[in-house]
């Protein structure tokens, strides 16, 4: 099932001060070489929506990179903007997460951000996670044969794989592309979900 903005919001809202929580790991990760973080990709439309995907992985521990947070950032895109998206993007700590909306989808620099962290990051560390404005549509679904998705499936969040494969999302977000190779996780995803099936 694919998130909601509605069900996104509840989702954030159920847990108290996780606003300041998000806010403490981004902190904690600035002042010492971040973990795994997640960079994420999405339309500047989209704000709100960044600001409760921020809230979501927070709750799972993990810091997110958005451009207009970064006090570094130019206030106009440029070069250097580049220069530092592709930095967050390669760095093998990130998990790329593209915020799959409609106007995602239509945002030049997303595709632009796509396209690079496809051709310099392994396909474990690519999802998307698409927001719905209804539920069970989005017409984002050519971006589903390609690359692994976040969903809700029985009241818990996973990344689900075109293969069919599917990883609980707080798994997914502490493996790091060193440490796991693509065949390794299909390996470990296996492993998963036959001990799942002999339940």
């Amino acid at each position: 099932m694919f998130a909601t903005r509605s069900s996104l919001s509840d989702f954030v809202g159920r847990s108290p001060g996780v606003t300041e929580l998000a806010k403490a790991l981004h902190l904690k990760e600035t002042e010492k070489e971040a973990e795994t973080f997640v960079f994420l990709s999405h339309s500047h439309k989209d704000k709100k929506l960044a600001e409760w995907a921020r809230d979501f992985f927070a709750r799972f521990g993990k810091d997110v990179y958005v451009d207009w947070w970064d006090p570094d950032m130019p206030s106009s895109p440029n070069s250097e903007t580049a220069d530092r998206l592709r930095k967050k993007i390669k760095n093998e700590k990130s998990k790329f997460v593209l915020l799959a909306t409609e106007s995602s989808i239509d945002s030049e620099w997303v595709s632009w951000e796509l396209g690079f962290a496809d051709g310099v990051k392994k396909a474990s560390a690519i999802a998307t996670f698409p927001i719905a404005e209804q539920e069970w549509h989005w017409s984002g679904n050519e971006y589903m044969l390609l690359y692994p998705h976040i969903t809700l499936m029985s009241g818990e969040w996973h990344v689900a794989f075109p293969d069919g494969m599917q990883l609980a999302l707080g798994d997914w977000l502490s493996l790091d592309e060193k440490g796991l190779t693509d065949r390794k996780l299909g390996q470990a995803m296996r492993v998963l979900l036959s001990a799942m099936n002999r339940r």
